[in-house]
């Protein structure tokens, strides 16, 4: 399948889902209502959802729903928290925050105002050539399929907010992770790593639209006596990787680079191969001599697929 063929068919399919969300923008719907009208897992849904409207689900379905009840703060009646409710916030407290956020004033002071300081956000509106256009500057990355063997590694579980959540720090904070692991790995001088391994998941306790993620930062290592694997085993999260299929591409520093490219799999090289994006784990693949500050260190990025 061509190019410009996926494009269209993406813009069918977020057409679908967001005229689903303004039909029923005043009543509660759940994330996997929306990806089976796009046709899409919820996993891809969401991805293909930020890449080409720009911001998650969550955040444009509550801009939307505000700006649906700030017309009718002016046109009826209707209770600040009957409003609220509506909006899809549980207190009167929590809606004044976000609409205050939204449109610079609290309720009550746009309704008194008689009319709306500033414009309602509109719905979003994507076209063929204005996704060609995101994509029209993108070198894609080099891709290989392969199967990859399960592992046992040796890391440090913990969590943070991704590019789906409304505050994400994944830039911020994944760094962090990586100097205490590495700090943690210094105080084992019997261990030598043979390459390191980042595990993101989506946290399994998190509501499925939140963009809670867990973050693996690991290694891998030879086979060591069963004693120092018991103090391995104490002094670290000890997890099975089971491998399986995935599209790997190098992707050189800054590791923030990597966004681009992820887009261009979720959104276009997917649809020419004809996989299916798969809810496993992510994977970022490190050689024991990768740092940061390296502009010419790389790294293996791969998404998990299915046939």
């Amino acid at each position: 399948m061509k190019d410009l063929q996926i494009l269209e068919d993406h813009v069918a399919n977020l057409g679908r889902a967001i005229d689903f969300i303004e039909q029923n923008i005043d009543r509660p719907f759940s994330l996997k209502e929306l990806a089976r009208k796009a046709r899409m897992s919820q996993w891809h849904f969401q991805r293909v959802f930020h890449a080409l409207i720009g911001e998650p689900v969550k955040s444009y379905v509550r801009r939307r729903r505000l700006s649906n009840v700030a017309k009718l703060l002016i046109d009826s009646s209707a209770s600040l928290a009957g409003l609220a409710g509506m909006a899809g916030f549980k207190s009167t407290e929590a809606f004044s925050r976000a609409f205050k956020l939204q449109f610079g004033v609290n309720p009550g002071a746009f309704r008194d105002a008689g009319e709306p300081p500033l414009v309602p956000v509109a719905r979003a509106r994507i076209d063929k050539e204005y996704i060609a256009s995101m994509f029209s500057q993108t070198k894609p990355p080099e891709v290989t399929v392969v199967e990859l063997p399960s592992k046992q590694l040796y890391g440090i579980r913990r969590r943070f907010y991704s590019c789906f959540s409304e505050t994400p720090n994944g830039p911020e904070v994944t760094p962090l992770f990586w100097k205490e692991l590495v700090t943690a790995v210094a105080g084992h001088p019997e261990v030598s790593p043979q390459s390191y391994w980042g595990l993101i998941s989506k946290a399994s306790d998190a509501e499925e639209d939140d963009g809670v993620f867990d973050y693996l930062a690991s290694f891998e290592t030879a086979a060591l006596p069963a004693t120092v694997q018991a103090q391995l085993a104490n002094d670290f999260v000890t997890a099975d990787f089971p491998g399986g299929l995935y599209a790997l591409f190098e992707q050189v520093n800054p590791p923030k680079g990597v966004i681009p490219n992820l887009n261009y799999l979720f959104c276009i090289w997917l649809g020419k191969t004809g996989y299916v994006l798969d809810d496993r784990t992510e994977v970022e693949i490190y050689g024991p001599e990768y740092t940061l500050e390296d502009p010419r260190g790389s790294f293996k990025y791969g998404i998990p697929l299915k046939k």
